[in-house]
């Protein structure tokens, strides 16, 4: 997997677009689609889930994540996000049930 921008500054009530790119299929040998998850790690805990399928929102995002998190294609895009929350997301292939 390769994510662009590795790493970057996201200023408060910005707008930012972060790419990931899959070196191989990550098409779900079972469900027959496209099965990439976006992830938020948590220190010293199983990472959050933040996006799977490519794009469905994890139930109860919104209560979880304040600002809003999309995700279409291979990207996400990050909306306003307060000062205090966790601004670090990464992917990863989507092929076991993940559980947050």
């Amino acid at each position: 997997m390769t994510q662009t921008p590795a790493t970057m500054s996201m200023p408060t009530s910005e707008t930012v677009t972060i790419s990931c790119k899959a070196s191989d299929s990550v098409l779900h040998p079972t469900w027959k689609y496209d099965s990439l998850a976006w992830l938020q790690p948590r220190p010293g805990q199983i990472p959050k889930l933040i996006m799977y399928k490519v794009n469905e929102r994890s139930s109860g995002i919104g209560e979880r994540l304040p600002g809003s998190v999309f995700g279409e294609g291979f990207s996400i895009t990050v909306r306003d996000m307060a000062e205090d929350n966790e601004k670090e997301f990464y992917c990863a292939p989507d092929t076991e049930k993940i559980v947050t």
